[in-house]
């Protein structure tokens, strides 16, 4: 028996095959509850720190006294449960191992009821009290190692290697989609035991359904990794009807409206945004721009830009100066990095004290060509770098030089003109059809401002209702 047959069978001996007491299901579980929270606990640091917590403590309280109390009357209830509303524009929720929930500012906007945000939260604690995320991780690592095993015993499995991990992909993107289903049917029950009409959820992937329309921009995050919203909402409608009969739920329209009245809404320019090919960041007060017509990739931590081939990188990154000098501090990053053939030497970028440097990296078989500039600017270093093949590295060099070079500042009058478009709450003064109502809105067009109502735009409203309208920022996007 080879050495990954040998693997394959201890992992299967070591795992507990038992019936789960959430689904009834008998599950195969190579990760221990303390390996699962010890995920969480890394994916809720990974989290943070790609999005960010948005800045609202009343807002991510009553998400958290919401998710905390249906979390003790699950079946889990023992779990480190917590809960947090991320600064991300994308409708998205998700949950990470050991009982960590998030969901975005984004879907927060894009609910209208708390009733839909408690559903939301209760199909994202099915997935961890029905183990999803470690029944996963078993699935995807017995199906890496037996297909490894076979692609080195078997000379045909090897010949369809590809086409055998991409086939592995779908089937577990089903499996994963088959837990949906299953979350949403926990979800219900969960949100029932709450006090809220669960049936509101159906209302919300009817939203989804309609955003992931022709005029969608994008798809929604929850949308794309989910099963089809209009199918979901005809099985929520079904599993919920027999368990709301009789009983007096709360929806809470009107108090969800009043929780995100002022939200951000949209991407927020204070944290980056380009105009043309530059790049302007308000809050940091700098300005710098890329090479034209490359793509350009803003986060939490990081700015990325390439060409469309994907043939070379620059990037900018921001820390602390650790080190006594510039020079040490650039030392350290390039021994941290294993550079080679390092050259450079201090300078000046638009009268900000910096240091350059040119160096190449060896992965394995391929050298990369790097180009670095560091400025020191406000109380931050900033790591302007530009790397391609080293084989490549003087078609570029041009380009990273000139992107490296164009670091400057912006001024703190300019950079007040930049401001988020923001969620408002209006009461309607009349009995009148939504498309009528919001026709003098600004920031948005009335299609727009009809889904995120969940009406449509001929609906009549009655007076004293509530409705989204949104407040535009500068630039308009």
């Amino acid at each position: 028996m080879s050495r990954r047959l040998l693997a394959l069978a201890a992992l299967v001996s070591l795992a507990a095959c038992s019936v789960d007491p959430v689904t009834g299901r008998s599950t195969l579980l190579l990760m221990s509850e303390g390996q699962e929270i010890a995920l969480g606990e890394q994916t809720d640091e990974a989290s943070l720190a790609q999005f960010g917590a948005y800045d609202d403590p009343g807002l991510e309280a009553w998400v958290n006294e919401i998710g905390q109390g249906m979390a003790q009357r699950a079946e889990r209830p023992h779990l480190p449960w917590t809960f947090r509303v991320l600064d991300d524009s994308i409708v998205n929720a998700f949950a990470a191992g050991g009982g960590f929930v998030y969901l975005t500012r984004g879907i927060l906007a894009w609910a209208n009821s708390e009733a839909e945000i408690v559903g939301i939260l209760g199909h994202e604690i099915g997935h961890v009290t029905a183990r999803h995320i470690p029944e996963r991780y078993t699935s995807t690592t017995l199906a890496q190692v037996g297909l490894a095993a076979g692609m080195i015993i078997s000379p045909e499995l090897r010949a369809v290697g590809g086409e055998l991990q991409q086939g592995l992909g779908l089937l577990l993107l089903k499996f994963s989609r088959d837990n949906e289903s299953e979350s949403d049917r926990l979800g219900v029950r969960y949100a029932v035991e709450a006090g809220y009409d669960a049936r509101a959820l159906a209302d919300f992937f009817s939203t989804l359904d309609r955003l992931a329309g022709p005029a969608a921009q994008r798809l929604p995050e929850w949308a794309s990794t989910h099963p089809a919203p209009a199918g979901r909402a005809a099985q929520v409608t079904e599993i919920a009807e027999p368990l709301v009969a009789g009983r007096e739920l709360t929806v809470g329209r009107s108090a969800h409206l009043r929780r995100i009245d002022g939200m951000v809404f949209g991407p927020n320019p204070r944290e980056g945004v380009m105009e043309g090919a530059t790049f302007v960041h308000p809050d940091l007060l700098f300005q710098i721009d890329f090479p034209a017509d490359w793509a350009v990739q803003n986060s939490k931590t990081v700015v990325i830009g390439a060409p469309e081939d994907g043939s070379a990188v620059v990037a900018l990154l921001a820390s602390r100066r650790e080190a006594e000098t510039l020079r040490a501090h650039v030392g350290a990053v390039l021994e941290g990095r294993g550079a080679t053939n390092a050259r450079g030497e201090r300078t000046t970028v638009n009268g900000y004290p910096a240091f350059w440097v040119a160096y190449n990296i060896e992965d394995g078989a391929t050298t990369l060509g790097v180009r670095e500039t560091f400025v020191e600017y406000g109380d931050l270093v900033y790591d302007l770098v530009g790397y391609t093949l080293d084989a490549d590295y003087a078609r570029f060099a041009p380009a990273f030089e000139a992107y490296q070079d164009s670091f400057r500042s912006l001024s703190q009058s300019r950079a007040d003109r930049y401001q988020p478009d923001r969620i408002r709450i209006t009461r309607v003064a009349r009995s009148a059809t939504f498309e009528s109502l919001v026709q003098d809105t600004p920031a948005a067009d009335v299609d727009q401002l009809a889904l995120l109502n969940g009406v449509a735009r001929t609906s009549t409203l009655e007076s004293g209702a509530l409705i989204k309208t949104v407040d535009a920022g500068y630039p308009r996007r």
